[in-house]
């Protein structure tokens, strides 16, 4: 079989993983925001231990609006306790490792399988929290797609450059087909016949 791999679509995939780490992060700003308007003392005090649940409860239906419809509440708590330069790190790697599968070629019946398999690097690289390595699976997930199809054309002309480049064989009296005693073949029964 010969397939053929679409390097645009390498291309798109990026690009909609960039715009969904792009709303991520105003997503951050937004929830941020929100959190000094309720606590304006905290000004440069760091937010990683913030129940962003109850801060966010009242505002998490906006906050959604601004996301992929993909990205669940879960999602918004682990962003708005990034950092800048971790959901940075985040996206990068994301990007990264998704290219490096499309790369290779990712045939349609092999797109879930690869996004799991993102998903266990995410969860095995100690740098990144379980809650980062959610919302990377989810965004991966919802925006893999195949960049490898079958070319059945160029398959077709394969076969039949295959076959023209077999010799004849070519039989001549009186020589042996089978041996008495053999176990005959589907081809030498063919032969014989």
């Amino acid at each position: 079989p010969v397939y053929d791999t679409d390097e645009n679509i390498v291309l798109q995939v990026e690009e909609k993983i960039i715009s969904a780490f792009s709303s991520c992060g105003q997503v951050r700003q937004a929830a941020r925001s929100r959190y000094l308007e309720m606590y304006p003392e905290s000004t440069g005090v760091d937010l990683s231990g913030v129940d962003w649940e109850s801060v966010l409860k009242d505002n998490m239906a906006q906050l959604m609006e601004l996301t992929p419809e993909y990205i669940t509440a879960q999602n918004i708590y682990t962003v708005a306790a990034l950092e800048e330069t971790a959901l940075q790190v985040l996206q990068e790697s994301v990007v990264e490792r998704t290219r490096a599968v499309l790369m290779e070629g990712l045939l349609v019946d092999d797109v879930a399988d690869a996004a799991e398999t993102i998903r266990t690097e995410f969860v095995e690289d100690d740098r990144f929290l379980i809650g980062e390595a959610s919302l990377a699976y989810n965004i991966v997930q919802n925006n893999l797609e195949a960049n490898r199809f079958y070319d059945k054309e160029a398959t077709e002309q394969a076969k039949e450059e295959a076959a023209q480049s077999v010799e004849e064989v070519v039989y001549k009296k009186a020589q042996n087909i089978v041996r008495s005693g053999e176990i005959i073949s589907e081809a030498q029964y063919q032969l014989i016949k």
